[in-house]
C-alpha cells in the first residue's frame, strides 16, 4: 500500500493530467458517458486554477480516431457506436475545462495517454516528477495511463473526486483500489489544493 502520510508536492515539477475529459465521455448527450462524470468538472475546475497559479504544467489528452477507425485498437466501442471521430463535438474537451494558452493537448488512440505519443519526451523535458491524474474513465484510460505512468518512475497521485469511472461506483472504487494498493496515491482534490499551495508558498 502506497503511504499516504504527508505529501510535498513542488508545483513547477509536477503536471496535472487531464485525461479524456471530453463531451464523449462526461456530456449528458455523449455516446460513451462515464457514470457520474458530470461532478468531476468543478473539483477538476478548482484544482486547474490552483495549479496554473502554483506554476505546474497542464496537460490535456482526448481519444480521436480517423472517421474510418483505421487508427483504433482492433476492439474499440467507439467503431461501434460511431464515436470520439477527430473533428467531431464528441472530441472536444467539455466547455468548462478547455484549455488555455500555453496548456498542452496531446490525441491518443489508446488507453494509456503515454502509448504512441510524446507525452513522456514532453514530461522530461519540462523537469516533471509528479503526476497529478484527472479525467475519464477512472478503469480505463486513468489506470492504464497510471501503470505506465508507474513504470516510468514517476509519482503518481489519482484525485478520487475529479476521476469517473464506466459503468458504476463499483467500477470506481475498484479501480482506485488498485491503484493506491500497487501504482500510486489515491487523493482528493482538497488534498492536493492545500499541498500546492504549501509547495507555492514554500
Amino acid at each position: 500500500m502506497i503511504e499516504h502520510d504527508k505529501l510535498d508536492i513542488d508545483p513547477k515539477k509536477t503536471a496535472v493530467l487531464v485525461i479524456d475529459m471530453q463531451n464523449e465521455f462526461v456530456h449528458p448527450e455523449g455516446k460513451l458517458k462515464c457514470y457520474n462524470a458530470e461532478s468531476t468538472v468543478e473539483p477538476t475546475k478548482k484544482l486547474l486554477e490552483v495549479a496554473r497559479k502554483a506554476g505546474s504544467h497542464i496537460i490535456y489528452t482526448k481519444v480521436a480516431y480517423r472517421p474510418d477507425y483505421l487508427d483504433a485498437p482492433r476492439h474499440e466501442l467507439s467503431r461501434e457506436l460511431g464515436a470520439t471521430q477527430k473533428g467531431s463535438w464528441g472530441v472536444e474537451i467539455v466547455e468548462e475545462l478547455k484549455p488555455r494558452e500555453g496548456d498542452i493537448v496531446i490525441e491518443k488512440q489508446r488507453y494509456s495517454a503515454f502509448y504512441g505519443t510524446i507525452l513522456e519526451r514532453l514530461l522530461r523535458r519540462l523537469g516533471v516528477e509528479t503526476l497529478i491524474l484527472t479525467g475519464c474513465a477512472t478503469n480505463v484510460c486513468v489506470e492504464s495511463t497510471a501503470r505506465d505512468a508507474h513504470a516510468r518512475d514517476f509519482d503518481i497521485i489519482v484525485l478520487s473526486d475529479c476521476t469517473a469511472a464506466f459503468d458504476s461506483e463499483e467500477d470506481q472504487k475498484a479501480s482506485l483500489r488498485i491503484i493506491s494498493r500497487v501504482f500510486g496515491r489515491v487523493m482528493t482534490s482538497e488534498e492536493v489544493i492545500d499541498a500546492l499551495r504549501k509547495g507555492q508558498s514554500g
